[in-house]
């Protein structure tokens, strides 16, 4: 037994004794000297009473480390015991797996019992003499198929090595016959390529990176071709080359560029040589972004990129700093052939022509747009084009109206991710109330329509209005129905939804509608009515 589990026995023998001392004092207290006697031997039992406690208590305290230690130590062998039957549990299905474990090596090629069978009654029987002999013509059979077969790839082989050698003679008659083409196309050569031009462009093109000369030649042959348009410039630059972090790693941009001019507005390529020269596209901002669908330039797309950022250290959520650096767009890899391999099913299959064209009319419309946003921002709606809704087209809208136009800011009804949408501001200031639309512009404009919104999402704005609900729809939903073909929809799309806009909201006649009908909702046929105010 434990000592300390022992000891505590002898604190309450001490405790009894106490009190049996206490008890009998008390009951001698009848005369005077018994009672000071009683008295001394009372304090004296109450001394041994609170020792003994003491004592007590100090045992119990060590009782109950010593059963602490004891369970923590009956914990750990009992962790002991379950780690070695998982072990042996684990090694038991490793044995089990080697035993069970199909080697072709141990596979046996025929039963010993019955070869050794065979071998020692050959001879002794007759009806082993035939199956001795059926087992040999089925041995020359065979031979006779393999010689076959040897001969007919001797006769493949003899025919390929004679189509070889006419080749080789070809091939080396080959020289003679580009010489003398050659020499005949020399005079004709004088009149179609300027060689001092090719010189200086193979002189440049030893400077630049693959990628960039390949893209180069690619927009030549396209302008030469009439593809593109005759005033699509085509120059080499060199900067200064700019840095920037790409999770742990810094990237520097190489120093040689390739600059595309269409319709007076720069394209420039370069390549990221530590990346393995990846190509990255300038303007970085939203002007170029999903070209094709889905490729809005924010991330590395294919799968070969995908897996060199993650060697070289790149983690697999950092973002690419396109700010900086510029958009590796997959149309801008395919053209420098940094993309190999199929297509994925249901994707449009890039090709130079197609990139050529969309980059061209996309910068066309881009001009368009910036120029028709700079002379509203002068004069709103300065031109007064017709509205083409049945019911609107002879719509006239009375003076007295006030325009305001705000120029394009961040969109706030987009995400973070989307910030290459910008948001411009148009106020139209009636007699009785202000309208503020805000309209949100796509890069892809005008295949994508600016988005009209005449009211908050911030909770910030006025009681919900239906009609303004109505009109918003239908400035988004039946853009087209605002202009025909002759009213060159692509270059004044906004205006036309501008002045759809201004006939919704301003009623052709003049009598005025009281303040409580505003607020009505109209439905059924008379769901595209005025509001009159």
């Amino acid at each position: 037994m434990d000592p300390g589990v022992h000891s505590i026995g002898i604190p309450q023998d001490r405790f009894d004794a106490s009190r049996l001392q206490i008890e009998g004092a008390i009951g001698n207290l009848s005369s005077t000297n018994q009672q000071k006697i009683a008295c001394s031997r009372a304090v004296r039992a109450f001394v041994d009473a609170k020792e003994s406690s003491r004592s007590s208590s100090v045992a119990a305290s060590l009782f109950r480390e010593v059963e602490a230690v004891r369970k923590k130590g009956l914990d750990a062998h009992h962790l002991t015991l379950q780690n070695l039957r998982y072990r042996e549990s684990r090694l038991k299905e490793e044995v089990k797996l080697c035993q069970n474990y199909q080697c072709l090596g141990l596979v046996k090629l025929t039963d010993e019992s019955h070869f050794i069978f065979e071998s020692s009654s050959a001879g002794t029987k007759p009806h082993n003499h035939s199956q001795q002999l059926d087992m040999l013509k089925e041995e020359l059979e065979k031979r006779r198929w393999l010689d076959a077969q040897k001969s007919a790839l001797q006769e493949k082989l003899r025919k390929i090595e004679a189509e070889m050698k006419n080749r080789h003679s070809i091939l080396r008659q080959l020289p003679t016959y580009l010489n003398a083409a050659q020499q005949a196309c020399s005079p004709l050569s004088q009149l179609i390529l300027n060689t001092d031009w090719m010189q200086r462009t193979n002189a440049n093109h030893g400077q630049l990176p693959r990628a960039l000369s390949l893209i180069y030649w690619q927009f030549r042959s396209l302008v030469s071709a009439g593809v593109l348009s005759p005033s699509t410039e085509l120059f080499f630059g060199q900067e200064s080359p700019a840095r920037a972090r790409y999770g742990d790693l810094v990237i520097e941009r190489s120093i040689a560029s390739l600059k595309v001019s269409f319709h007076g507005t720069l394209v420039v390529f370069r390549t990221l040589p530590s990346m393995g020269n990846i190509v990255v596209v300038e303007p970085s901002d939203g002007t170029l972004v999903n070209l094709f669908p889905g490729d809005s330039g924010d991330k590395l797309y294919t799968t070969a990129m995908a897996w060199r950022h993650e060697t070289v250290g790149v983690g697999k959520n950092a973002l690419f700093p396109h700010n900086v650096l510029g958009r590796p767009f997959s149309w801008a890899q395919w053209l420098g052939g940094g993309v190999t391999g199929t297509i994925a099913c249901g994707t449009l299959e890039p090709s130079c022509r197609l990139v050529a064209l969309r980059l061209q009319d996309r910068l066309a419309s881009t001009t368009a747009l910036h120029e028709q946003l700079d002379t509203l921002s002068r004069k709103p709606c300065p031109i007064k084009h017709p509205c083409r809704i049945n019911h609107l087209q002879t719509a006239d809208v009375p003076p007295g109206l006030n325009y305001s136009w705000a120029g394009p800011a961040p969109n706030i009804y987009r995400s973070t991710s989307e910030s290459y949408y910008s948001t411009c501001r148009c106020t139209l200031q009636t007699p009785r109330k202000e309208f503020v639309a805000s309209i949100e512009l796509s890069p892809e404009y005008p295949y994508r329509a600016p988005r009209f919104f005449l009211q908050s999402r911030d909770g910030s704005a006025e009681p919900h209005d239906p009609r303004l609900k109505h009109i918003e729809a239908e400035l988004n939903a039946r853009y087209d129905k605002f202009a025909d073909h002759n009213d060159n929809p692509e270059g004044s799309l906004l205006e036309h939804q501008l002045r759809g806009f201004e006939v919704m909201i301003v009623a052709p006649c003049g009598a005025m509608i009281a303040e409580s009908l505003f607020k009505r909702t109209v439905l059924g046929r008379a769901r595209n009515q005025h509001l009159s105010i």
